[in-house]
């Protein structure tokens, strides 16, 4: 059965009992026109809806039963041109041999144009276009398994929301446009989610809750804020989340993922951001989390928490202002943090056992700060510049190790180990250096080496088996002060130069 309507300025209504093939196609032109598509219980069911002009709407109701023979196979296609349309399609689908996929296209162009898909079966796919669309609204909401969804927004303050509820279903959203807000969610297995915005003031709502989710995101905007919360199954393989941000301003990025094997970026894909006045804040819970990622502008911020066994942090920053602040609670926890920067700041804290570290800053007037607290901790730290501070703390646990390294001119080195069977190595070179260790706890080992003038080392050791060799090489008025508490200490010290002071309290 095939119907053609050609109208102006009308009401079109066409409704298709029972059959086999049902083919719709309607022509409307001008305003205000009207056009209601039914088609129930067929196979092989189509429409295609052509309106020009303003104020027109469009419903599409597609139903197939299983009196189909040959299995679901409906169609529509929705093209509209003008401003202040409405487009609405509605695919019901109970399967079939075969099971087919149901199919919605509509296209909108201009402004002020909303369109609503409604899919239920299996297999079905939506793709709605708006172009010009300010003000403009698309919704797709998909319950089924196979379900695909792709909307494209060029305007300014275009939304678009997307649900999906089932296994297997894909989501692409791509704005182009000031203010514009996308929404998403998938319910079940196997989800992916892929977003990009262009524009400014642009807002991003992600929520997967399944297995296999990932959601790729890419922003190219000025005060946008992105959202994503990701829940896996427990036993499931984990969340996935990438982020591509290029000349991004005044933003916010948060991100929450529960379960087991959850990644933001990785290894081969870190997620990169080029921007300004940037805050990431990602919270990581359960086991075999991992962060990768490069950060590059200026003012950038980013704050992670990963709470759960064997964590991975692996983050490089060339920003200046920049901060990084990361807490890990667990087992087996690794960080690897990189800074280059003006006035940068990292702050590293880990709780939990078989902990190892390395941090390296590059720049001037920068800050340094790690926090070690349990068992079997390993820490590796570095800092080139001038008037650089560097603070570690290795406490509470055992078989702790620090290897600190500064380069440059007019830093501070703070140290202090309360643990057992601790051991430490300091590298200083430059001129007005200074080194402050403390060890309070058992079997403590300590050497130090400066190259410079006017460097001064401070150590303390009250631990059992205590050692100190110390070196200072260079320049006029260098300072060592060692003060050691237990019997037996033994103190080892070098200094070439002139005016050198040695102080040793045992």
């Amino acid at each position: 059965m095939r119907k053609h309507l050609l109208v102006g300025a009308a009401v079109a209504l066409v409704f298709a009992a029972p059959a086999y093939a049902s083919e719709n196609e309607i022509e409307q032109s001008g305003e205000n026109n009207l056009a209601v598509i039914t088609q129930e219980d067929g196979a092989d069911g189509y429409s295609f809806l052509d309106q020009s002009g303003s104020d027109n709407a469009t419903f599409v109701y597609q139903a197939d039963g299983s009196v189909a023979p040959t299995g679901v196979l409906n169609d529509s296609n929705i093209d509209q041109d003008g401003s202040n349309n409405v487009a609405t399609v509605t695919q019901l689908s109970s399967g079939g041999p075969g099971d087919d996929a149901n199919t919605s296209s509509i296209v909108q162009s201009n402004t002020t144009d909303v369109a609503f898909v409604f899919q239920a079966g299996t297999g079905n796919d939506s793709e709605i276009v708006q172009h010009d669309s300010g003000l403009g609204f698309a919704s797709v909401n998909q319950f089924g398994s196979a379900n695909s969804s792709a909307i494209l927004q060029d305007g300014a303050n275009a939304v678009a929301t997307v649900l999906q509820d089932g296994s297997g279903n894909v989501s692409g959203i791509e704005q182009s446009g000031l203010g514009t807000f996308a929404a998403v969610g998938q319910l079940g297995h196997n989800n992916t989610s892929a977003i990009t915005q262009h524009g400014v003031g642009d807002s991003v709502f992600l929520g997967q809750t399944g297995d296999m989710n990932e959601a790729l995101i890419e922003q190219n905007s000025v005060g946008s804020i992105i959202t994503v919360s990701q829940l896996s199954a427990p036993g499931g393989p984990g969340n996935y989340v990438n982020l591509l941000q290029d000349s991004a301003t005044a933003a916010a990025l948060e991100i929450l993922q529960i379960g087991e094997g959850n990644s933001v970026g990785s290894t081969d894909a870190p997620f990169v951001q080029s921007s300004t006045q940037w805050f990431v804040d990602i919270d990581q819970f359960g086991k075999n989390n991992s962060v990768d990622g490069f950060q590059k502008g200026e003012k950038v911020k980013l704050t992670s928490l990963q709470d759960g066994a064997w964590n991975s942090l692996v983050v490089e920053q060339d920003a200046e202002a920049s901060q990084i602040r990361s807490t890990q609670e667990g087992t087996g926890n690794n960080a690897m943090i990189y800074q280059t920067s003006f006035e940068g700041a990292m702050k590293l804290k880990q709780i939990g056992d078989y902990n190892t570290t390395l941090m390296m800053q590059s720049g001037d007037q920068q800050v340094m700060n790690l926090h070690q607290l349990s068992d079997r901790n390993t820490a590796n730290l570095d800092q080139s510049g001038e008037g650089n501070l560097m603070e570690a703390t290795q406490k509470g646990g055992n078989l702790n190790f620090a290897s600190l390294t500064q380069t440059g001119v007019g830093h501070d080195l703070l140290l202090l180990q309360d643990g057992g069977a601790n051991f430490t190595y300091v590298d200083q070179r430059g001129s007005h250096n200074s080194t402050d260790v403390e060890q309070t706890g058992d079997h403590g080992r300590t050497y130090i080496y400066q190259d410079g003038s006017n460097n001064e080392i401070d150590v303390l050791q009250t631990a059992d088996n205590t050692d100190a060799t110390l070196v200072q090489i260079g320049g006029p008025g260098n300072v060592i002060d060692v003060y050691q508490t237990m019997s037996g200490a033994d103190s080892d010290i070098h200094q070439s130069g002139s005016y050198n002071t040695a102080l040793v309290y045992q």
